[in-house]
């Protein structure tokens, strides 16, 4: 499917119009109804947020998406669903360090690892 196609198709689905979709998005209705016509793509920014509406991935609106993931859409898109707890803690991650990040997820390994619901001791660095 085309971008276009997946757009229409994920508006039609929550029951919405061009132009409540296009004022959610902040942009104007000409603009929204250049995507699902194909004559216009969304940048970067607009794909996170139509992403983000909808709940799919941006590889889904890109059609990247393997079939085999057919969730709740009809057309093979995996919905995207996060408890208030994973996207604060994802919220928090993207704003360490990489170097940070790495400690972090060496952590949760260590964590899953263990099997148990004591606390692992963190060893500081000196």
């Amino acid at each position: 499917m085309t971008l276009s196609e997946i757009l229409k198709e994920l508006r039609r689905e929550k029951e919405y119009s061009q132009k409540k979709t296009a004022q959610i998005l902040g942009v104007s209705t000409t603009c929204y109804a250049g995507w699902e016509q194909g004559y216009r793509e969304p940048g970067l920014n607009d794909l996170k947020k139509i992403a983000l509406l909808f709940d799919v991935t941006t590889d889904c609106l890109l059609g990247l998406e393997n079939n085999e993931l057919e969730l709740s859409t009809g057309f093979g898109c995996k919905v995207v669903e996060y408890t208030q707890l994973q996207s604060q803690i994802s919220d928090l991650v993207v704003k360490l360090e990489p170097e940070k990040q790495s400690e972090l997820l060496k952590y949760i390994k260590a964590l899953k690892k263990s099997g148990t619901s004591e606390p692992i001791e963190h060893k500081e660095k000196k």
